[in-house]
């Protein structure tokens, strides 16, 4: 691929709204932190450059980690997408982004104490899925404005200085004293009175709904994590080709449309082979 056409691509994964793709994660202090979906990520890099390279970088006792007893884990990745190699790190977090250690240990706050678990290799799992997520922003710029804190891509920002648009017709004007609202008409008591007792209900719904539909997304992400963390103590590095088996087993066109039930199923038959190879 040519320079000049790399560069415009990149500038139009840079542009890309991925809003609805993050899942938010609440941490310390009410504060909430944004995660990309990595088997999202995975299927537009796919659509991008299907001959994309990644590898999980090891320590040289060939852990895919970094260990140090007074800072805690870290894991690296490597990623080459549209010929464009980088390497990214990512420490080895829980749930209020606080670094994981081998024993568990307290933050202390000025409200609050908090514990932080030692970490597990399903922690070190998810660290590097975010890893690899994190790695392809560097890489091509996809979802890269959210590890800059933004909300939505530069160019969908409004620009500051631009003033808005206004209707051009002057022709005629009307005095205030001429125009009589209809909140005018209405006696003071009779505009203090509304009639909201389908509001509080129809609120209450719509909050159920966005909660239900997040506590989904996490348990989604928890099941795709479980069965990378299985297909890794199988042996299995090409993390895309599985993906794409499993989407064609349920006939779906990615790995990320597997619904909980068809996810669970993929770790039965995970756990079963671990059991047999146990046994053998």
């Amino acid at each position: 691929m040519e320079l000049n056409e790399l560069k415009e691509k990149i500038k139009e994964y840079l542009k890309q709204d991925v809003g609805d793709r993050i899942e938010k994660v609440k941490g310390s202090g009410g504060k909430e932190f944004n995660y990309l979906s990595w088997a999202w990520c995975f299927t537009e890099v796919m659509k991008i450059d299907a001959n994309f390279q990644y590898k999980v970088l090891e320590d040289t006792n060939g852990m895919p980690y970094w260990f140090n007893e007074d800072l805690g884990y870290i894991v690296k990745t490597e990623m080459t997408i549209l010929g464009i190699t980088r390497t990214m790190w990512l420490p080895v977090m829980d749930a209020r982004n606080c670094a994981m250690k081998n024993k568990p240990y307290e933050i202390k706050t000025k409200t609050n104490t908090y514990r932080v678990e030692s970490a597990t290799m399903f922690d070190v799992n998810k660290a590097i899925m975010r890893c690899l997520v994190k790695n392809v922003a560097v890489c091509i710029g996809l979802g890269l404005y959210i590890y800059a804190g933004e909300d939505v891509p530069e160019a969908m920002e409004e620009k500051p200085n631009e003033k808005p648009k206004t209707s051009k017709i002057k022709d005629f004007q009307i005095e205030e004293k001429e125009i009589i609202t209809k909140e005018e008409k209405t006696p003071k008591k009779a505009q203090e009175i509304v009639n909201d007792s389908d509001l509080p209900f129809e609120l209450e719904l719509e909050d159920k709904n966005i909660k239900e539909e997040k506590a989904n997304m996490q348990i989604l992400e928890r099941l795709r994590d479980t069965i990378v963390s299985k297909l890794y103590q199988l042996g299995y590095d090409d993390l895309p080709k599985a993906m794409s088996y499993y989407a064609k087993k349920f006939n779906k066109e990615t790995f990320e449309d597997l619904k909980s039930d068809e996810l669970a199923t993929i770790i039965d038959k995970l756990d079963a082979t671990i059991k047999q190879r146990k046994e053998a």
